[in-house]
């Protein structure tokens, strides 16, 4: 039992060996008895499974994850939740880290015998323990809205008119204040924003007198444009010709 060779060699040989030969009578036994339970309600039978990820299987992730592997490929490369590898990760580092070396080898021999002891009643899983979880998750949630009602989907022509006007009328927001940064604690806390304005002064994008004397001036249709901008344009360029309009940029 002292043997380090035992514990990493041997032991893993045998306990195959044994699980090869005790799965077969196991299986043959759990079969006969779930489908007789079958037969007796199979309206209301379920299967029932407790079976735990392999230790080996743990110990592999670990290194894997050492390596440099993802959560997430772990995750799909396992059939597991992106939750339980991390927990298996944890709980990994806490034992080679905390536990071995206080204890060392001898309780590490004994852990595994009684981890081979479980798997000789409910065998281990090695990949796909949360896979069931994972379709559902997959499937998305059904949101149900208790004031939906046909009016959503089949409103009536005059309220489809109401509806429409209330579109048009609406106009964009002038600016947004984005928090950015909170700076100091408790009460004498205040929020960095970023205040981006949409349109009217301050707009990124200039007015459309600016516009329309780029695109103007200088060009056969100049007198399109007011006698006052063209002479501001001559005078100081295209941004003293367009300052004082309401929207100037």
């Amino acid at each position: 039992m002292t043997n380090q060779e035992y514990a990493h060699k041997e032991f893993a040989d045998k306990y195959q060996e044994w699980r090869v030969e005790e799965d077969h009578t196991r299986a043959e036994i759990a079969a006969a008895e779930e489908e007789a339970d079958f037969w007796d309600d199979p309206m209301h039978f379920q299967r029932s499974y407790f079976g735990r990820m392999s230790p080996f299987v743990k110990e592999q992730i670990y290194k894997e994850y050492q390596a440099g592997t993802s959560v997430k490929n772990l995750s799909l490369k396992f059939g597991i939740l992106q939750q339980r590898v991390k927990a298996i990760v944890y709980q990994k580092h806490l034992y080679w880290e905390e536990v071995y070396p206080k204890l060392g080898e001898t309780h590490m021999r004994l852990a595994m015998e009684r981890e081979a002891t479980y798997a000789g009643e409910y065998p281990f899983v090695e990949y796909g323990l949360d896979l069931h979880i994972m379709a559902e998750y997959e499937k998305g949630i059904k949101v149900v809205k208790l004031s939906a009602t046909d009016y959503d989907s089949n409103p009536t022509s005059e309220n489809k008119r109401g509806m429409d006007y209330f579109f048009e009328t609406q106009r964009p927001r002038k600016n947004d204040r984005i928090p950015m940064k909170l700076i100091g604690r408790g009460g004498d806390s205040y929020m960095i924003q970023d205040w981006v304005i949409h349109r009217g002064k301050g707009a990124p994008r200039v007015s459309e007198t600016f516009r329309n004397i780029t695109k103007f001036f200088n060009t056969k249709n100049e007198t399109r444009l007011k006698t006052k901008i063209r002479q501001r344009m001559r005078e100081g360029g295209i941004r003293y010709a367009s300052l004082g309009d309401k929207y100037s940029s």
